[in-house]
């Protein structure tokens, strides 16, 4: 599914949904869904279940009725609609790679034939070079990896993309596009 259609901000509105939900029911009875139904989330979505964490309520009701309306009208997405969206096909990469580490071991041809496997199973532009990295990622961490490469596919500043879709509870509150008017559409590159 790629980036900015309707379907993947369907997608993404749905995870908010999901999320708020979760947060209304945990906020209510202190409970949490199953692990099983977390799990499936986050394999769709990796790196979601940290914004139940550090998103209030009220943003992930605002993220999800924004990609909501975006989907239904077919205007340009919004930056962080985008990023955040690329940012989980990055995750998912990373984890893919991560979890056939040993079938790469230290060999070029293997790394390359798992970047392609991984490229087509994702979406993501996967090279050799990410297939390395996320074998052995900086301090053991592939969120940082995956920012990176969506600041990179984006022309962004790996900060600026780290702060958008990490938001910890800035401008998105306010009508959701504050934060990310500085921040236009550039061309990919």
């Amino acid at each position: 599914m790629r980036d900015g259609t309707d379907e993947s901000l369907s997608a993404l509105a749905r995870k908010y949904r999901a999320l708020a939900a979760w947060r209304r029911q945990k906020e209510r009875d202190g409970t949490e869904p199953e692990r099983a139904v977390l799990r499936a989330l986050a394999s769709e979505f990796p790196g979601a279940l940290r914004e139940i964490e550090v998103l209030s309520l009220a943003t992930l009701e605002a993220r999800a009725e924004a990609l909501e309306a975006r989907a239904k009208d077919g205007a340009v997405p919004e930056p962080w609609m985008l990023y955040v969206s690329a940012f989980h096909r990055w995750m998912r990469a990373a984890l893919y790679v991560k979890a056939r580490a040993k079938r790469v071991a230290r060999d070029a041809l293997a790394a390359q034939r798992l970047a392609d496997e991984c490229a087509a199973r994702t979406g993501a532009a996967v090279d050799e070079s990410f297939v390395r990295a996320a074998l052995s990622p900086d301090n053991g961490r592939l969120r940082p990896l995956a920012l990176a490469r969506v600041a990179s596919e984006f022309c962004q500043e790996p900060a600026v993309v780290a702060h958008i879709v990490l938001q910890r509870e800035a401008s998105i509150d306010r009508g959701n596009s504050a934060l990310y008017e500085d921040h236009a559409i550039p061309a990919r590159c």
